[in-house]
């Protein structure tokens, strides 16, 4: 694979390069952390959870209080795939009850809760983007743990977030992701148990004999494949998702404009541009050419929304589905047998990766002379995360996780992210994202998705995602290495 797919200018290790470690995030302002971390695309971990105000998940080590929570949450459980050891690459789940999962996981079998997507039909005030946002943005059961955490910690700015996850787990002798990579920016935090990240930066891709054809990797890192319902965009909407949200943006523009009774001149610019938009919108959607437009109506955003064949379960881009393959391919295989690997997972298997790097793990393991070939030309890093401790990833860093808990029969490994739309505006910490327009209907609708999130709890969001984050505290890093 040429290496001239790749622009990416972000933070790319050498040899002797280590992760940097932050001892709190309680002197860092939000900027400051963007400007350090999140514009470089530089994994950093921290070791304290975030403030008290955006996190209380610690309680979640008491089972008590667990499961009284989401004891009867029901939620989709995938089992090991016995040909490789490992979790996340497409075995058939089961639905069962959070109580019932961890009985079972006590009881020696090796499950794992992992990334969940609501896909049944019922929706929220009918058929629209914030119903579909509020069911993808906090699927269960980290719905019903709302009251613990925000869906926006101050941390992470202005950045938009896309959904967050509970990893739940058991298992002495460890077992692993496999080698991908995700989306999204993502804020792991680890509850209960060890994780284990081995990571290696985007521009690795073209070494690391991914199931997938490249088409790009953008300035952000943003690895974009091949293949007509892939995304293309550095912000990980495909051309659809940002059409159909820029003419949200319109509309909205448009109602102001009458509201305040703009000149006709600017309404009917306005109006042009939107029957443009929705033009556009609908050909993408249809294919060929549309003649009459008369029957379009104000609002009419919102239906053609509903009908984008990219939306699937969360409403937003193709991204997001394939963040679901992490943990779940869309085709279910007959009597779990291993599906064939999503694009964003590379074929070094577990054991060679483990072994290029002396695991004690994998002392017995002999590497093929072709992986060893290929993991040469890269500088993979290890990060080792204990409970409390958190780790920002930004998108498509590839990362093979094992997870570990202690021995005995009710300990097992709980872990929590959020995952964020990637920016790639890295310069501007107020305006992270390049495609103003677009991002600014898209944070009114994942807005809107989590006031209503927070209504159906009876809890509150502290920030409006809407504003900016304050810029104002003491901007001071504290860093050890």
């Amino acid at each position: 694979m040429s290496t001239s797919v790749s622009s990416y200018s972000g933070f790319s290790p050498k040899k002797e390069d280590k992760v940097p470690v932050l001892d709190s995030v309680n002197h860092i302002s939000p900027e400051q952390f963007y400007k350090d971390y999140v514009s470089k695309r530089l994994p950093v971990v921290i070791k304290s959870p975030l403030p008290e105000t955006d996190w209380k998940g610690y309680l979640w080590k008491q089972e008590d209080y667990f499961l009284e929570k989401v004891g009867q949450s029901v939620c989709k459980i995938e089992p090991i795939d016995p040909s490789t050891g490992t979790f996340g690459q497409g075995m058939s789940r089961n639905e069962m009850t959070i109580a019932e999962f961890l009985e079972r996981l006590k009881a020696g079998e090796r499950l794992y809760l992992t990334t969940q997507y609501d896909e049944s039909d019922d929706v929220l005030d009918g058929d629209d983007e914030v119903s579909l946002l509020v069911k993808s943005l906090c699927p269960a059961p980290t719905n019903n743990l709302l009251s613990d955490f925000s869906l926006t910690p101050a941390l992470m700015g202005n950045l938009v977030p896309q959904q967050c996850n509970i990893w739940i787990g058991r298992s002495e002798d460890g077992t692993s992701s496999g080698l991908h990579h995700d989306y999204h920016d993502n804020i792991y935090t680890v509850v209960k148990g060890h994780k284990r990240f081995v990571i290696l930066s985007p521009d690795s891709a073209v070494h690391l004999q991914l199931a997938g054809k490249i088409s790009k990797i953008h300035p952000n890192g943003l690895i974009s494949y091949e293949g007509e319902d892939r995304s293309q965009r550095s912000d990980g909407l495909t051309e659809l998702d940002a059409a159909i949200a820029h003419t949200q943006f319109l509309e909205k523009k448009l109602a102001d404009s009458k509201e305040v009774q703009a000149s006709e001149d600017t309404i009917l610019k306005l109006e042009a541009e939107y029957e443009a938009e929705m033009d556009n919108v609908l050909q993408m959607q249809l294919g060929g050419e549309t003649d009459d437009w008369d029957e379009l109506q104000e609002g009419d955003a919102d239906s053609l929304l509903n009908e984008s064949p990219t939306e699937k379960e969360d409403g937003l881009s193709s991204a997001n589905v394939e963040d679901q393959l992490d943990n779940e391919e869309e085709v279910s295989q007959p009597n779990n047998e291993n599906p064939s690997l999503p694009d964003h997972f590379t074929k070094i298997t577990v054991p060679g990766l483990h072994k290029y790097l002396d695991f004690e793990d994998a002392k017995d393991v002999t590497v093929s002379e072709d992986e060893r070939t290929s993991l040469s030309k890269t500088h993979p890093l290890v990060v080792d995360l204990e409970p409390g401790d958190m780790f920002y990833l930004p998108a498509s860093w590839f990362h093979e996780v094992t997870s570990s808990s202690p021995e005995g029969e009710s300990n097992i490994h709980v872990a929590f992210n959020y995952w964020f739309h990637p920016p790639d505006n890295l310069q501007n910490f107020d305006h992270p994202y390049e495609d103003s327009d677009v991002w600014k209907a898209k944070r009114s609708m994942v807005s809107k998705a989590i006031q209503r999130l927070y209504a159906t709890t009876g809890t509150s969001e502290k920030r409006n995602l809407e504003g900016e984050s304050s810029t104002s505290q003491k901007q001071t890093k504290k860093r050890v290495q």
